[in-house]
C-alpha cells in the first residue's frame, strides 16, 4: 500500500482548493492509492515560506509517513525557485517520490527527474513554470 500526501494550495479566500483536491484525489484513486493525507492550505500566498498545512506536510514527511507526495502544480509548492528546491531536497532526503500531474513530473523515474532537472536549470531566473519554455538541447 502506498502513503501519499497531497497538497492544495490557493493565494486567496476567495478561491478553493476544491477543484485541486478531487484532481488529486482522482489521480491516486485510478493507481489504487488508497492511504491519502490531504493537506491544503486555503487563502495562502505561495511566495510566504511558512504554510500551516504544508508545513505539517513537510514534518510528517521527514518522519517518514509518506512515500509520494502528489501536487497539481509545481507552483502550489512555492512562488520561488528556491522554495520549490529546498521541498525537493527534503523530499529526496526523506526518500519520498515527487509527483506534479500538469507538468508530467515523477521524481521516482528517471525522465521525471530530467524534467525536474530541466525545471531548475531552465530560465532560472524566471518565475514561469516550465510548462511556458522549451529548453534548447
Amino acid at each position: 500500500m502506498t502513503r501519499v500526501a497531497i497538497y492544495a494550495r490557493v493565494s486567496t479566500k476567495d478561491q478553493s482548493t476544491e477543484g485541486q483536491v478531487a484532481q488529486l484525489t482522482a489521480y491516486c484513486q485510478a493507481r489504487g492509492w488508497v492511504d491519502v493525507a490531504v493537506f491544503r492550505d486555503d487563502g495562502i500566498s505561495g511566495v510566504r515560506d511558512n504554510r500551516p498545512e504544508l508545513d505539517k506536510l513537510r514534518e510528517r514527511m521527514l518522519h517518514g509517513e509518506f512515500e509520494s507526495v502528489v501536487v497539481s502544480k509545481m507552483d502550489r509548492l512555492g512562488r520561488s525557485l528556491g522554495m520549490i528546491l529546498r521541498f525537493w531536497d527534503e523530499a529526496d532526503a526523506a526518500g519520498v517520490r515527487v509527483i506534479v500531474i500538469d507538468q508530467g513530473i515523477d521524481t521516482s523515474t528517471p525522465a521525471g527527474r530530467l524534467q525536474r532537472n530541466r525545471y531548475v536549470t531552465g530560465p532560472a531566473a524566471s518565475s514561469s513554470p516550465p510548462s511556458t519554455w522549451v529548453p534548447s538541447l
